[in-house]
């Protein structure tokens, strides 16, 4: 069996979302990962439900596009998630990665999970945040950033 994506990018198809998580897509295609994601996989005719179960247990992690619409009570969206959350209950792995790309409150079990904010930055500050947050261990800078006047 061949090993799966790196990244199955989960969204709620409301508003923007969707245009986040292509560009969400793009951006790591182009760092050198393979993603996943309903836009650019489920073509005409696919079975949607059995699609989504492969792409989600073959993904060795997880993308969550945040925002109200996601975490509101979708039951597909909620499905994702949540079979990946239950190989890594604890977070210790970081199978799962939030990407908040609109304002909204997050709670329940994702509530203390660690997410990358992308609102209202950059796309240049968006891109670095995002790459930095897939990168593998600590996120130690290379130097120490001077906290005095610049």
């Amino acid at each position: 069996m061949a090993p799966g994506p790196d990244f199955f990018i989960s969204y709620a198809n409301d508003a923007n979302d969707p245009r986040w998580a292509e560009w969400i897509a793009e951006t790591l295609t182009d760092a050198g990962y393979e993603c996943r994601l309903q836009a650019w996989d489920f073509a005409p005719g696919t079975n949607l439900v059995l699609a989504m179960n492969e792409y989600v247990r073959d993904a060795k992690r997880l993308i969550m596009v945040l925002s109200p619409a996601y975490i509101g009570d979708r039951p597909m969206v909620n499905a994702e998630w949540s079979a990946k959350f239950i190989e890594d209950a604890d977070g210790k792995g970081r199978l799962l990665i939030p990407v908040r790309v609109r304002s909204c409150e997050v709670r329940g079990l994702l509530g203390p999970r660690v997410y990358v904010d992308l609102v209202g930055k950059t796309e240049t500050e968006a891109r670095r945040d995002l790459l930095d947050a897939v990168q593998p261990g600590r996120r130690r800078p290379a130097s120490a950033p001077f906290p005095g006047i610049t």
